[in-house]
């Protein structure tokens, strides 16, 4: 979600994301042989991976006569 609007003769912008993914996972191996295929449990595994992120942000923009000045801040969080 983003925002924008005029401030002081320039423009203030801010906003937020949230985002998650959650995922379960199986990796099977299986040794060839010449007699068939025999199931590997040393290389085989099954796993569980959840991730959030939060970010936010604000920043504010204003043309000068010969500059123009931008200046903001970003925060992210990642829980894993």
């Amino acid at each position: 979600m983003d925002f924008t609007t005029p401030v002081l003769s320039g423009t203030l912008e801010a906003g937020v994301k949230y985002s998650s993914i959650v995922t379960d996972s199986g990796l099977d191996f299986f040794d060839i042989t010449a007699t068939g295929t025999n199931f590997n449990a040393a290389l085989s595994d099954a796993f569980e991976y959840e991730e959030a992120i939060f970010a936010a942000y604000i920043s504010f923009a204003k043309d000068l006569k010969k500059w123009s000045l931008q200046v903001g801040v970003r925060g992210e969080q990642t829980d894993v």
